[in-house]
């Protein structure tokens, strides 16, 4: 018998028995064992990562996580759901009202675990268009202060 206290992912195999006496030995198959652990390590990707987009832009955020199985990964803005259906969203012609904070959250379905990951900002902004000048005198008289 082999007992395994306190298991870790480390503790996956190969395991194998042997076994002598003075006329003959064997060994059995060798057996691994599935260990689930996590999410941990959770975090989120943007790309590209910048301090300010355009209206219209393209961003991908993608979520990261050590986890076996692998985890099931939420998007939240501002701490609300926006999808379930990561690892990686696409936000596709983003505008203004998408700004905000970001994070992933990330669950376990064989250790019930979930993990958030700290938030990231996206600032969307709207390009400045159809500027014009206008100016309330253009006849001047220079300033002299003597």
């Amino acid at each position: 018998n082999l007992t395994i206290v306190n298991v870790t992912r480390y503790d996956k195999g190969p395991f194998s028995c042997h076994v002598y006496n003075p006329v003959s030995n064997g060994t059995s198959e060798p057996i691994n064992f599935n260990v689930s652990y996590g999410p941990e390590n959770l975090h989120l990707e943007i790309s590209p990562l910048l301090e300010h987009y355009k209206e219209g832009s393209n961003v991908t955020l993608t979520c990261l996580a050590v986890s076996r199985p692998p985890a099931q990964f939420t998007l939240l803005l501002n701490g609300g759901l926006q999808s379930d259906t990561g690892p990686q969203f696409n936000l596709t012609t983003i505008q203004e009202s998408q700004s905000g904070n970001y994070s992933c959250q990330a669950f376990n379905s064989k250790t019930l675990r979930y993990e958030s990951s700290s938030p990231a900002v996206i600032s969307v902004l709207i390009p400045v268009s159809n500027l014009t000048a206008t100016a309330s005198n253009t006849d001047l008289v220079e300033f002299n202060s003597s």
